[in-house]
């Protein structure tokens, strides 16, 4: 099993069904949030671990002072987190340890938490859940107190496991079915769930195409 997130196969698809802006963020994140090398963890690390460890992301702050074109990613990333976006502020607050954009973080991740309610009737996932929380939680985790941490894990696991239970019922297309699972494996390596990353690794997806997994269909 991948231990994390960045240690799946290169060549695995990463095409979302996103609106331009968000699709911006996700890249200049990902960019971002690349140190040139992946470590190996063990079960259940520290926050964050999705992308990047507390080592690594010590050394992408240094970087922002010696590589100017990282800085001005920054800066398109920090327009994005006035602008509302919560993962946009997770990483200015992971880069630059803006506190202000912290606060925003943690009080959109416990508010989430708050509101999300089990089992809503007409609740419907067809390309999976949202998992910018995820990424959210990961970068501001330490933010948060034992008992929010433990709030926010709790409400990204039911959310992953409505969203399993949902594509199990669904005829999906295999586009839908592959981003689904794409999601809910970045939930799991978020919170360390074992059971969620197992589904969203080794699940082979619906049956069409005879020998080939649906979601590589």
């Amino acid at each position: 099993m991948f231990r994390r997130f960045s240690e799946l196969p290169p060549g695995s698809p990463a095409s979302l069904p996103l609106p331009a802006h968000v699709r911006l963020t996700t890249a200049l994140v990902c960019i971002l949030l690349a140190p040139g090398g992946a470590g190996i963890l063990h079960a259940a690390p520290p926050h964050p671990n999705l992308f990047v460890n507390a080592g690594e992301l010590d050394l992408l702050r240094t970087k922002l002072k010696t590589e100017p074109w990282r800085a001005r990613l920054l800066e398109q990333v920090k327009r994005d987190a006035d602008a509302g976006n919560p993962v946009a502020a997770a990483v200015v607050y992971a880069m630059t340890e803006d506190r202000v954009c912290g606060a925003k973080v943690r009080a959109h991740l416990v508010q989430q938490a708050k509101d999300f309610v089990s089992g809503r009737p007409g609740a419907q996932y067809p390309w999976g859940p949202e998992a910018g929380s995820a990424i959210a939680f990961d970068l501001a985790a330490p933010l948060l107190s034992a008992s929010e941490q433990q709030a926010v894990a709790g409400f990204l696991r039911q959310l992953a496991q409505e969203a399993i239970k949902y594509h199990k019922g669904q005829p999906l297309t295999p586009n839908m079915s592959f981003v689904c699972h794409w999601r809910i494996g970045l939930i799991g390596y978020a919170i360390a769930d074992p059971e969620i990353i197992e589904w969203a690794v080794n699940d082979p997806g619906p049956p069409w195409g005879g020998k080939r997994p649906g979601r590589w269909g």
